[in-house]
């Protein structure tokens, strides 16, 4: 009962210091109160992290998860203009950080009904971290033209690269080295991608909301490649053909409207 009491407080005192963090950044507009709720925050995400690796010996990196997932929710606040939105996302970092830490325990469970939903949901919510920074790369683009177009370029490929490979090792226990080659491969492809998507004239939320799609696809059917039983294709062929469907008339029937 005391651990379940311990476990319980440990996750919901970091959800709340996170969406709170998130409040304080914008009722208070200042860079000093930004940074230091920036740092603050990381310090309670490691405190945690190192707490849950003792007490528990969690084998994925629950700590670089948080990270990334905290200044995905920073970055995606500050671009959003709403107040009813702004809002709105400070209660679902208080509800996913709540659920990623309180989860940690069940990381290294063997039993497969209680690992792989978690699983899945933690590769939905690194989905979702990506969607976050690459709306914020694309909007330092717009705001920011004095760089050169390849330097952002590099900036999201990097981001892909990195949280493909987060989402990997959920899958696969292996070292980064095995998986390079890869991940290399990932980093060509988006690079592209990423180059074709400036000629398009959709705001950076839509550009990133469509690259990242995209992304999300090619990360998921190299991960099926690169498991023991391969891609199944008879099982992929409605997974492709509705993804595909619904991507063309999101073009024609949404984003040419926005």
């Amino acid at each position: 009962m005391m651990s379940f009491l311990v476990r319980y407080g440990v996750a919901l005192i970091t959800a709340f210091f996170t969406s709170f963090g998130l409040f304080c950044m914008h009722r208070f507009l200042s860079v000093p109160i930004f940074f230091s709720i920036m740092v603050f925050i990381f310090i309670c995400l490691g405190i945690v992290h190192f707490f849950y690796i003792r007490l528990f010996d969690v084998k994925h990196n629950i700590g670089i998860i948080s990270y990334v997932t905290w200044g995905a929710f920073v970055g995606l606040s500050i671009l959003l203009e709403i107040p009813s939105i702004i809002y709105a996302l400070m209660v679902c970092c208080f509800v996913v950080f709540f659920l990623l830490i309180y989860s940690a325990q069940y990381h290294t469970s063997e039993k497969q009904h209680i690992y792989k939903p978690i699983r899945r949901m933690i590769m939905m919510l690194l989905v979702f971290d990506a969607y976050a920074y690459l709306s914020t790369v694309f909007a330092l683009i717009l705001f920011f033209p004095v760089l050169p177009l390849w330097v952002w370029g590099i900036l999201g490929v990097c981001i892909y690269v990195f949280i493909t490979g987060l989402i990997w090792r959920l899958y696969f226990d292996v070292k980064g080295s095995s998986l390079l080659l890869w991940l290399l491969l990932v980093g060509v492809i988006m690079l592209e991608l990423f180059w074709v998507f400036q000629f398009f004239p959709f705001g950076y939320l839509v550009s990133a909301f469509l690259l990242t799609w995209l992304w999300y696809i090619l990360q998921l059917f190299l991960r099926f490649y690169l498991s023991t039983q391969g891609v199944i294709w008879k099982k992929q062929r409605e997974f492709l053909l509705i993804n595909g469907l619904l991507y063309v008339l999101m073009l024609v029937f949404i984003v040419r409207w926005i």
